[in-house]
C-alpha cells in the first residue's frame, strides 16, 4: 500500500513491510520465523488404520494446513514435505501451507500365520501344551502324581484277585543288611523294613506256556482276614524288582542275586490290589522277585491265599 502508515492494517504478505499488522489467515502461524511448519501428524479423516496399527498399504492424502481428525488406533506418522512453491518465511510472518502426509500402515500382532497361544505368546503350531502349563511331546501322556496307584483290571494283564489261575511263591527268604552273612532261611512270612527285604520264589509250571502273566501285590484290609494276619506302619514306601537267579535256602543278603530289571516303587496302603508287572509267562522256569523298602514302611504280613488273600503273587490269563 502506497504511503502506508504505521497501524494501518493489510492483508498478510510474505516478507511484510514494517509497522504492518498482520490480519488473520486461513493457515497456523510459524511459530520462531523460518522453516516451514509440519501439519499435525494424525491421519486424515475417513482412512481408518486396523487395530494395533492399521492394514497394510500406502496412501498419499492432501492435508490442508487445518487440523484434521485423529484416527483411531493411531497408524504409522508421517513424513511432511512443503508444498511446491512455497518456501520458508523468515522474521515470522503468518503464512498459509499445504503438504503432502504420506502414510504407510503396516498389520500388528506377530508375522502372518503365526497364530498367538494363549496368553498373547505366539507358540508353534500343532503342539499342545501339557497339563500344568508347560508344552509337552503330543501323544505322551502324563504319569499321574505321587507313585504308582492301584491297579485295577487292564488292558493285557491278568486280574489283581485270585479268581483265576494263579501262582503262589513257593521260597520265600528274607534277607538282612544288619546281618549281611546270615541266612535266614525260608519263612511264611514276608518282611519290609530300613534293614530287610524279602525275596520270593516262583515255579512257573509248563502249562503257562504261550499265556500271559502278572505280578500282583494283594493288601486287603485287617478286618476281611481270615486266617491270615499283618502289621503295618510307616509311608508304605516299597520297590519291586526281578532278580537274575533264584534265591535258595542259603541266600543272606551278601550273596542274594543281582536285580536284572527294577519294575518301579509303590505306596501301598490296606484295602488295595497292585499290578507290579504284566510279562509273558516263562514257562518252565524259576524266577525270584525281591520286595524292600523305599521310605519309612515297616510291613510283615503271612502269605495266604485264603480269603482275603494277603501277599505277592502270578495272576495266569
Amino acid at each position: 500500500v502506497p504511503g502506508g502508515g504505521a497501524g494501518v492494517p493489510s492483508s498478510s504478505v510474505p516478507g511484510g513491510g514494517a509497522g504492518a499488522s498482520p490480519s488473520p489467515s486461513i493457515g497456523p502461524s510459524v511459530p520462531g520465523g523460518g522453516g516451514v511448519a509440519p501439519s499435525p501428524s494424525p491421519g486424515p479423516s475417513g482412512v481408518p488404520s486396523g487395530p494395533g496399527g492399521g492394514g497394510a498399504g500406502t496412501s498419499v492424502v492432501p492435508v490442508s494446513s487445518a487440523p484434521s481428525p485423529s484416527v483411531p488406533g493411531g497408524g504409522a506418522g508421517g513424513v511432511t514435505t512443503p508444498a511446491p512453491g512455497h518456501s520458508s518465511v523468515p522474521g515470522g510472518g503468518a503464512v498459509t501451507v499445504r503438504t503432502t502426509q504420506v502414510i504407510t500402515t503396516c498389520p500388528g500382532g506377530g508375522p502372518s500365520g503365526v497364530p498367538s497361544g494363549p496368553g498373547g505368546g505366539a507358540g508353534p503350531s500343532g503342539v499342545p501344551s501339557g497339563p500344568g502349563g508347560g508344552a509337552g511331546p503330543s501323544g505322551t501322556p502324563s504319569s499321574p502324581g505321587g507313585g504308582a496307584a492301584p491297579s485295577g483290571t487292564a488292558g493285557p494283564s491278568c486280574p489283581t484277585d485270585l479268581s483265576g489261575d494263579y501262582e503262589y511263591p513257593h521260597l520265600i527268604i528274607p534277607i538282612d543288611s544288619s546281618a549281611p552273612s546270615k541266612a535266614a532261611g525260608t519263612s511264611f512270612n514276608g518282611t519290609v523294613t530300613d534293614t530287610v527285604s524279602t525275596i520270593f520264589n516262583f515255579d512257573i509250571p509248563n502249562s503257562d506256556a504261550g499265556k500271559t502273566c502278572s505280578l500282583v501285590f494283594l493288601f486287603p484290609h485287617l478286618q476281611d482276614l481270615e486266617t491270615s494276619s499283618y502289621s503295618f506302619s510307616g509311608d508304605g514306601k516299597v520297590d519291586f524288582a526281578l532278580l537274575d537267579s533264584v534265591a535258595t535256602q542259603s541266600t543272606s543278603y551278601d550273596n542274594a542275586p543281582g536285580i536284572k530289571q527294577d519294575l518301579g516303587q509303590f505306596t501301598i496302603s490296606p484295602g488295595n490290589s497292585y499290578l507290579v508287572s504284566t510279562f509273558k509267562c516263562p514257562a518252565g522256569q524259576a524266577v525270584s522277585y525281591e520286595m524292600k523298602n523305599q521310605g519309612s514302611t515297616n510291613l510283615d504280613f503271612f502269605e495266604d491265599y485264603n480269603p482275603s488273600p494277603l501277599g505277592l503273587y502270578i495272576t495266569v490269563c
